[in-house]
């Protein structure tokens, strides 16, 4: 299992980790302030992100719904396929659907999340949004679940 959280921490992009670091109150700089390189970031995570501790910390800062989520999530042995469970979440009013765009965005990794292109993008930064994507969003910034391409 931690060789896999590993491949999928790899597909990520680095100012993704660096803000999922932080949100978990993790160093992402070294001596000097200097931004730790992606290779030593995750070295850090592997060694800091995936105690008991941090992991309780970061659900405790959940809304209800999202612990909602997350317990659909780990009733399906924590993992599931995005579309089933997207539809699941919003049969159950845990989320809805995201709004239509009218001409696709051109596909950008800078939100370092691997959605396709074009897609809604989540935003973790939208605390209120019962978007789908911004749910399971939050809950990655939380460094709770995380997206394979």
């Amino acid at each position: 299992m931690a060789d896999e959280i590993e491949q999928i921490l790899e597909t990520y992009h680095f100012n993704t980790l660096v803000s999922m670091a932080e949100a978990a109150g993790l160093r992402s700089t070294g001596p000097g302030g200097k931004k730790l390189r992606k290779k030593e970031l995750l070295a850090a995570m592997r060694a800091e992100f995936f105690t008991e501790k941090r992991v309780r910390a970061s659900w405790e800062r959940l809304s209800e719904r999202e612990r909602a989520a997350l317990n659909r999530l780990l009733l399906r042995g924590g993992s599931a396929p995005t579309k089933s469970l997207r539809r699941e979440l919003i049969r159950a009013g845990l989320s809805t659907q995201a709004p239509q765009r009218e001409e696709p965005k051109s596909y950008s990794y800078y939100s370092g999340v691997p959605y396709d292109r074009g897609a809604y993008e989540g935003a973790p930064t939208s605390p209120r949004s019962q978007v789908f994507e911004d749910v399971i969003a939050r809950l990655t910034y939380h460094g709770l679940v995380f997206s394979q391409s």
